[in-house]
Formats: structure tokens, sequence, C-alpha cells
């Protein structure tokens, strides 16, 4: 049997790595971790009006600061039970879609294709 490791892998956020087992020609196991510890980005919020955290918190992430932005306001709305225009939340959607095929492209093109 022979195992093979990689403790890096590269472009993936956080740390990862992959471990296999190889039993002569059939792969017998195979281990993907990703390492990523907490952000703890909570915190940072307390204490901020409502407006300071729904501009706060889509620095979160680059990539995704969209999701972090609906993500807080939903939550406020939910606390708060108010309920938005249907047009409101389907803008939402939409905005968020978009945000979807940009992160899908910057991840194929510029992530993966690359490789």
């Amino acid at each position: 049997m022979k195992k093979i490791s990689v403790d890096h892998l590269a472009r993936v956020e956080g740390n990862g790595g992959i471990s296999a087992t190889i039993d002569g020609k059939v792969v017998s196991d195979v281990k993907f971790s990703i390492y990523e510890g907490p952000r703890l980005i909570e915190k940072l919020t307390i204490g901020l009006t409502p407006e300071e955290d729904v501009s706060m918190s889509p620095r979160i992430c680059a990539i995704c600061s969209l999701s972090h932005k609906n993500a807080v306001l939903r939550s406020m709305e939910n606390a708060l039970n108010i309920k938005i225009h249907p047009k409101s939340y389907l803008c939402r959607e939409l905005m968020h879609m978009g945000e979807m095929v940009e992160s899908h492209s910057l991840h194929t093109y510029y992530l993966s294709l690359p490789d």
C-alpha cells in the first residue's frame, strides 16, 4: 500500500490538504480536509448600530459581500418582525443570483482552470 499526502492545496480558502491510500491500482481511501479557524466576526458587531452593522458585515468576504449583507438584513427583519415588499425581496434575489454568477465565474476562470 502506498500513501500520498499533499499538505497544502493551492487556491483553497483556508488551509487544505488531501491524502490518498493506493493499493496497487485501486484507491482505497481518500481524505480531503479544509481547515479554516473561527473568524469570530460577530464580536466586531457588538455595540454597532443597525446601520453600522449592515455596512460592516459585508466586509467579511469580498467575493460574497452581498450575501453577508442580505443575511444581516434578513436577521434584523426577522428579529423586528418587518415584512418587506415582494418586489424588494425579488430585487435581493436577483442581486444574489448575479453574485453567484460572478463568484462561480471567478472560481472557474481564475482559480480552477489555470491548473
